[in-house]
């Protein structure tokens, strides 16, 4: 028995970019308050910029799933630009005093350039994304301060790496 993949039916108000394994994906969502949640490798950052300044112009937030490289790589140069970074608590609290594992995946060979978290996310706290808000789901377990994004009237849930078919999540 095969078992075929469908396309997700998503909202028309976010843009969701699949990227090739091993970098993440990630998922824009303009309106008031444009945000991007994980921003991929340091190596596609110029392209992640470009792709978010096409869809939604400059974002105001970057959310992480996770601290892991593949999903804060473009952090530096999204801040850079004027975007504030937020991530979950254990996370923030760790990339603040500069702890060696931060953002660290010697494996895949792209090094993260230092970036600030703004804004510390706590399970149940409330989120403006885009024109949506989104609760903030604690999910550790691959990370310390892995966490997901809950939207109750789509019934869609951003799980980061909590969930995978190709990888250990």
């Amino acid at each position: 028995m095969s078992l075929q993949r469908s396309s997700p039916v998503l909202p028309s108000w976010l843009t969701w970019w699949q990227r090739p394994f091993p970098d993440a994906n990630t998922l824009l969502l303009p309106g008031r308050h444009r945000a991007l949640v994980d921003s991929g490798f340091a190596g596609h950052a110029d392209e992640t910029a470009a792709w978010t300044h096409t869809h939604a112009g400059n974002v105001d937030l970057v959310v992480n799933t996770r601290w892991h490289s593949d999903h804060v790589g473009g952090n530096a140069l999204l801040q850079a630009r004027g975007a504030a970074v937020a991530a979950g608590t254990p996370e923030a609290d760790a990339i603040t005093r500069r702890d060696p594992g931060c953002c660290a995946a010697e494996y895949l060979d792209q090094p993260v350039a230092p970036y600030t978290v703004g804004l510390a996310l706590d399970d149940g706290q409330v989120l403006r994304l885009g024109d949506a808000d989104w609760e903030v789901v604690r999910t550790p377990g691959h990370t310390p301060g892995h966490l997901a994004l809950w939207q109750p009237e789509e019934r869609l849930l951003v799980v980061g790496d909590a969930l995978s078919d190709y990888d250990v999540g």
